[in-house]
């Protein structure tokens, strides 16, 4: 009896076996059992727990989490243990939007700054026509005759002779050169030199004188159509009528051009530009002691003027 009663005191003071484990009935009564030693393991002596806390296995706040397990484990918008959460990413997102726009605004107002310089016009320039045959070969001759051109914009030589028609005029060398297109335009050329550029420009001044004459309607067609209108009133007003319109049409035809010959900014002789009513014209200029006389298409002349490289 006293034996008995010794075991039994025993294991009701214990609450478990010789291995540490509690016997079924004990454990619920003692609470020494598996809930129990959790509650001794996972929380520090002197915190208080409540027992329905216990029974859930809770950990009180206090726990430090090196020593809560996966309790004090970084969650998915957590910095690090102190809890701070992370922006969002659309946050963000519009802060660099914002940036982007502030430096784009910024550019523009300082490129708009005065506003802005107006871009210089372009000058766009053409390639110079070349001719379509081949300038025929001529000899040798002397340095003035050599310097003449072959080869004029779109036009070829064809020809090229020595002339009488400038020394007649006071010129050392004359020579008549034909210049084609390759079709039926063509250009007939007079080029002379004379001893001085005086002598050039004096030459040049008559050359301009019988030109301009030969282009106006001749004096003796007006006086001839004055005699026959006298004869009747009627046919007088109607002569009259007439010569007025050819005085207009004279007017029209004689409209001269007249300039300066230059190189390299310095100018070396004069031009003159005289057309005709039939479409034809004549520009002659001289360059020094050199004269160049150019009969043609009128519409062709000035390039051919601009274009020929003596």
């Amino acid at each position: 009896m006293s034996d008995s009663t010794g075991r039994i005191g025993g294991t009701l003071g214990n609450g478990s076996g010789d291995d540490g484990r509690g016997s079924w009935p004990f454990d619920q009564m003692g609470g020494t059992g598996a809930g129990a030693h959790a509650q001794s393991s996972a929380t520090p002596p002197g915190t208080p727990v409540s027992r329905s806390d216990a029974r859930r296995g809770a950990m009180p706040a206090s726990v430090p989490p090196e020593r809560a397990g996966h309790a004090g484990a970084v969650g998915p918008d957590d910095d690090g243990p102190t809890g701070r959460r992370r922006p969002p990413v659309w946050l963000l997102a519009g802060a660099g939007v914002l940036v982007v726009g502030a430096v784009v605004a910024g550019v523009l107002l300082m490129n708009n700054r005065g506003g802005g310089e107006t871009p210089e016009a372009e000058t766009v320039t053409l390639p110079a026509p070349t001719p379509t045959i081949a300038p025929v070969e001529r000899a040798a001759g002397t340095a003035f005759f050599d310097a003449l051109p072959s080869t004029v914009l779109s036009y070829a030589l064809t020809e090229a002779a020595a002339s009488p028609d400038l020394l007649a005029a006071g010129a050392l060398e004359s020579y008549r050169l034909v210049y084609s297109d390759g079709g039926t335009t063509t250009l007939t050329t007079l080029a002379g030199q004379w001893a001085t550029a005086e002598a050039a420009t004096g030459a040049y001044q008559r050359a301009v004188t019988q030109l301009t004459a030969a282009a106006g309607a001749p004096a003796d067609d007006a006086a001839a159509g004055d005699d026959a209108a006298t004869d009747d009133a009627a046919t007088d007003d109607a002569a009259a009528d007439d010569a007025a319109a050819d005085d207009a049409a004279a007017d029209d035809a004689l409209t001269l051009e007249e300039g300066a010959v230059t190189v390299d900014g310095t100018e070396v002789g004069r031009y003159t530009f005289v057309p005709r009513a039939d479409g034809t014209g004549t520009v002659v200029w001289t360059n020094g002691s050199v004269l160049v006389q150019v009969d043609g298409p009128a519409e062709a002349l000035r390039d051919v003027h601009a274009g020929y490289t003596l």
